[in-house]
């Protein structure tokens, strides 16, 4: 077995533009043990680290998490151009920043899907990882696939890359969808069996290929139709109810390697009262929840 910790010290940081990006150790890390956690998963960010490093969303699946004493969760963003040229070259595969860990042996590997513009570098940092790019050629010894987010609102153009996907407010459905892996995997559950209890049980899970999306006469998204009697109808998007029943962020993460948001972010409020008529997050994420001062 590669020395993953030796390879990427001496063979990827130093041919690297500002490798500071690549080596983790930021303030506030958790830095768990993924060979003995019962489940592992990686936060991913599909973007540049300096720019994922500032998300506030990550940072609050990140740390709600690792509170699970049975979970080990790491992050990984997407390589700068020079570091995937030498991943490439060097045989090197995408890990987390943490544990060093080659990402294709996590358990779950989730991304949190902001923005259009990240969608192929979804499909870079999986094929750095040499796990499969459509879910339909994923075996038992890949990851579970999940997105979330903004763009998990309307998951069809990125469906058949995914294994799930989690609209709404993710720590409840995260925690179901752990909770669940860690009965599931003692037990030896097939891939396909893990994935349709995750579709029958975890709240808000879409998992596509239970499901076939209609389209009307001109091409418009018309719905979607079970494959199966035994999968939710619906999908519902997941709303948190009380901000309180999680805990604030209240140890973010300070990087070593300069971020795009040079400041602390604090979550006062989801949603938004003001409902302007242009903008997704302020329909979608209703009702406004708000933080009390104390907390």
């Amino acid at each position: 077995m590669r020395n993953m910790q030796k390879l990427i010290s001496e063979e990827l940081l130093p041919y690297l533009q500002g490798p500071g990006q690549y080596v983790g150790l930021e303030t506030n890390a958790r830095c768990k043990d993924v060979t003995t956690a019962e489940v592992t998963v990686a936060m991913g960010f599909p973007d540049a680290y300096t720019i994922g490093i500032s998300h506030l969303g990550s940072q609050v699946l990140y740390c709600v998490l690792n509170d699970l004493p049975y979970v080990a969760c790491d992050r990984t963003y997407c390589p700068l151009p020079d570091a995937e040229q030498e991943m490439r070259r060097r045989d090197i595969p995408l890990f987390g920043w943490e544990s060093r860990c080659a990402l294709g042996d996590f358990d779950v590997l989730g991304f949190s899907l902001s923005y259009e513009l990240c969608v192929t570098n979804v499909l870079t940092m999986l094929d750095l990882a040499g796990i499969p790019l459509l879910s339909a050629d994923r075996t038992a010894a890949n990851p579970i696939i999940v997105g979330g987010d903004a763009l998990a609102d309307s998951p069809e153009p990125m469906a058949e890359f995914f294994d799930v996907f989690i609209p709404g407010d993710g720590e409840e459905p995260l925690v179901a969808l752990v909770e669940l892996l860690r009965k599931l995997k003692p037990a030896g559950a097939t891939r396909a069996e893990t994935l349709l209890e995750i579709a029958r049980t975890v709240p808000s899970a879409y998992v596509p290929r239970f499901y076939e999306p209609q389209y009307d006469a001109e091409g418009e998204f018309a719905g979607l139709k079970r494959l199966r009697d035994d999968v939710p109808e619906t999908i519902l998007r997941a709303r948190l109810k009380k901000l309180t029943d999680f805990p604030a962020l209240t140890a973010p993460l300070v990087p070593l390697f300069e971020g795009v948001h040079e400041r602390v972010m604090i979550e006062i409020m989801r949603g938004c009262p003001n409902a302007c008529r242009f903008c997704q997050a302020a329909h979608l994420r209703r009702p406004v929840r708000r933080r009390s001062v104390e907390e």
